[in-house]
């Protein structure tokens, strides 16, 4: 009906649903009648593949016993194309076939097909159009058994066909999946970085997401592992991530289940200095008695607290433990800011796909800023501590008969435990009128990352991601100044 319009009532239910199905049909909407004494609806074929939110609502109204329309929303979201077709599904056949004919193609290549004709559709939207139709695979020559009568079956087929796809793309890299989770890792970071795996966890919209984080020679964040779940809790994530990391040594906040869950499985780990002061600190504790727990577990052989006694001493006391932190266990959040928030927020495909895009982008403009040929390739962590000790050696009359140059070593310590050289070492090296960054360790050199195989996506499209400033919102009240991690700018 031309001219349709809200607020136009209807005496009967029948008259409303012949007007709305006549006005839905010239705009290419699907009416869907949901009840006898319920609104009447006409939603627009894409609404679930697509989000598409064109719509026409009638609703009854009880005081005159008529049907009024509500809303009328026709600016469609979904491809045009899609009007041609009965089901999305439908539509995604015959737009591939006609892109790339009898040619077998992966999953993830057609969505980007779909992609460049305007269509955007998700890797599992398109999974379910190709492969659950009795599809054949030309590319295998094999026919693609059609199992799935349940999304949960779906899910797991469409999850199978990623994992081949990702492992294809990126032979270097080590990834499983399960019923509802995705693990992947690349094992020769541990080879070049400080093999120190940091475990961070994200809440998703449907379950979570575990990073496994190693340091850079720059002390910045890099995702040596990940699982992504779906539908399952924080604890069960966390246990298959560690599972699918035999023989890798953690480093934890003071989190009680993290630890828990590491102490069930005997697995090594150590929990952060740092983050074991600001336990106290939110008790309440005075900066004196935070400093104190400080010094104890990075200096002291005993840290008698309460709260730590059911832990080995080797957990929570540097002294004890049998790896090199290089002091790691002072550092703060080690939080994968390159990764934005609104990615948890998509379904469960895209999300996975959108965390291994975000990870490759992020190394490969990390890669792309090194200077292979600089002399002293070196991140701010490091110049910053060499400028530092530099100026105390000037202003104290230092005692450099304990450093021992050629071994790298001081009396003090920090020379062997940080790699780079000491108040004593610079006054040393400044005597002998040397370079102090000649003798800083390689595991601080950038060229490092010039090693390293960046993560490939399946789909490897351009993300749309809303600023993490956005969706970080303040509650009623007064306002707050809060930490808002800007993104990372690479010069």
């Amino acid at each position: 009906m031309k001219g349709l319009s809200v607020n136009d009532s209807f005496s009967t239910r029948e008259e409303a649903e012949k007007v709305v199905l006549s006005h839905a049909e010239q705009n290419g909407l699907v009416v869907e009648f949901e009840g006898a004494n319920k609104s009447i609806v006409a939603c627009c074929r894409g609404k679930d593949e697509f989000g598409c939110e064109a719509k026409i609502v009638a609703q009854p109204r009880k005081k005159d016993d008529s049907f009024v329309v509500k809303k009328i929303k026709l600016v469609h979201k979904c491809p045009s194309v899609t009007q041609k077709y009965n089901t999305p599904e439908e539509m995604v056949r015959a737009e591939i076939h006609k892109a790339i004919g009898g040619r077998g193609a992966k999953i993830g290549e057609m969505v980007c097909i779909l992609a460049e004709m305007d269509i955007k559709m998700g890797y599992f939207s398109v999974w379910k159009a190709m492969r659950q139709g009795g599809e054949l695979d030309k590319e295998n020559k094999m026919q693609v058994e059609i199992m799935h009568d349940n999304k949960a079956d779906a899910f797991k087929g469409a999850l199978n066909e990623f994992l081949l796809e990702f492992c294809e793309k990126n032979p270097h890299a080590l990834a499983k999946c399960t019923d509802n989770v995705f693990f992947f890792s690349y094992p020769e970071y541990l080879d070049t970085l400080i093999p120190v795996v940091e475990i961070r966890v994200y809440k998703r919209t449907d379950g979570f997401a575990v990073f496994g984080v190693l340091r850079d020679p720059t002390w910045m964040p890099v995702v040596h592992s990940c699982i992504v779940s779906e539908g399952m809790s924080r604890e069960d994530t966390i246990r298959c991530f560690i599972d699918f990391l035999p023989g890798v040594f953690f480093l934890v906040d003071f989190d009680v289940s993290i630890i828990g869950i590491l102490e069930a499985k005997g697995r090594e780990y150590f929990i952060k200095t740092r983050d074991i002061c600001r336990f106290y600190h939110n008790r309440g504790w005075s900066t004196e008695a935070i400093e104190n727990v400080w010094s104890k577990c990075n200096n002291d052989t005993a840290c008698n607290m309460p709260e730590l006694d059911g832990y080995e001493k080797k957990r929570y006391i540097k002294r004890y433990c049998n790896v090199e932190l290089f002091g790691m266990q002072n550092t703060g959040e080690c939080d994968v800011d390159f990764i934005g928030l609104g990615m948890f927020n998509l379904q469960y495909f895209d999300c996975l796909n959108g965390i291994m895009k975000q990870i490759g982008d992020n190394m490969r403009l990390r890669k792309k800023a090194i200077n292979p040929v600089d002399k002293h390739p070196f991140g701010k962590n490091v110049v910053y501590r060499i400028e530092k000790n530099i100026e105390m050696c000037k202003l104290m009359d230092n005692d450099v008969s304990g450093v021992d140059l050629s071994n790298q070593t001081c009396t003090c310590g920090k020379f062997q435990e940080f790699l780079i050289p000491c108040v004593h070492a610079c006054r040393k090296i400044i005597e002998l009128e040397q370079n102090p960054y000649t003798y800083v360790g390689d595991v601080y050199s950038k060229t490092r990352l010039l090693r390293f195989n960046e993560v490939i996506p399946v789909v490897d499209l351009q993300i749309k991601c809303q600023p993490d400033r956005n969706l970080l919102k303040r509650g009623p009240g007064r306002p707050k100044k809060i930490q808002v991690h800007e993104p990372q700018i690479f010069s």
